[in-house]
């Protein structure tokens, strides 16, 4: 009885990965020279991607500097095509905050490859004034990693 336990129990761990979705991950990077990451699952829609960006503000020297993660559900998702758009806050230091309008477009070039655009414009307020605004639009590309 221990014998057949142990050997179901040992069936089970070896059968979860196969039954498990495999990410696909792809590698790559923006026209600004900064990471991109997308995964996509077996059947080839997209199911996260990251891109790192910095976006130069009005004033002279200041900049955003961070990066954004994009995840399902997307506003419209395709085998060969996804777009994403949202709005965020960030609390910023000394009563500063940040509100980010973000916008992504990725379209399948190849079953190894991605490309697509990424936008961002953020105002900086202060006490509901605008204090400055930082904005970038720039284009990235991915290759299957592995």
């Amino acid at each position: 009885m221990r014998r057949f336990a142990v050997q179901l129990v040992l069936v089970t761990i070896l059968a979860a990965p196969a039954g498990a979705s495999a990410d696909i991950r792809f590698r790559g990077t923006s026209g600004q020279d900064r990471a991109v990451a997308l995964r996509t699952d077996d059947a080839g829609m997209i199911t996260r991607v990251r891109i790192n960006w910095r976006a130069p503000c009005r004033r002279p020297g200041f900049f955003f500097t961070t990066f954004t993660r994009f995840f399902q559900p997307f506003q419209s998702l395709t085998r060969d095509r996804m777009v994403d758009a949202g709005r965020n806050r960030l609390r910023l230091r000394d009563g500063l905050r940040a509100v980010f309008r973000i916008r992504i477009a990725a379209n399948r070039v190849s079953e190894t490859r991605w490309r697509g655009i990424f936008r961002v414009s953020t105002s900086v307020l202060r006490g509901g004034r605008l204090v400055d605004r930082c904005y970038k639009r720039t284009r990235w590309r991915v290759r299957r990693a592995g």
